[in-house]
């Protein structure tokens, strides 16, 4: 059975992945195509990480930027 190029691609993003690398090659185009390959390869670690990339970031409450202490 032969592979489409996108999912050529997708697997060697998710090998990629799993060996740290790739983070780059990941986008909004591709991400949600990523956790279901992972989550069929029970890849459980790399799924939770594209997880945590879909989250939306909170703007901080204050104003003002952190302050360091001395």
């Amino acid at each position: 059975m032969a592979t489409s190029p996108d999912e050529t691609d997708l697997n060697e993003i998710l090998r990629r992945l799993q060996r740290g690398q790739g983070h780059e090659l990941v986008h909004d185009g591709n991400v949600k195509d990523l956790i279901r390959l992972a989550s069929a390869r029970g890849d459980h670690l790399t799924e939770t990480l594209l997880r945590e990339w879909t989250a939306p970031c909170s703007p901080s409450s204050s104003q003002d930027p952190p302050q360091a202490t001395a």
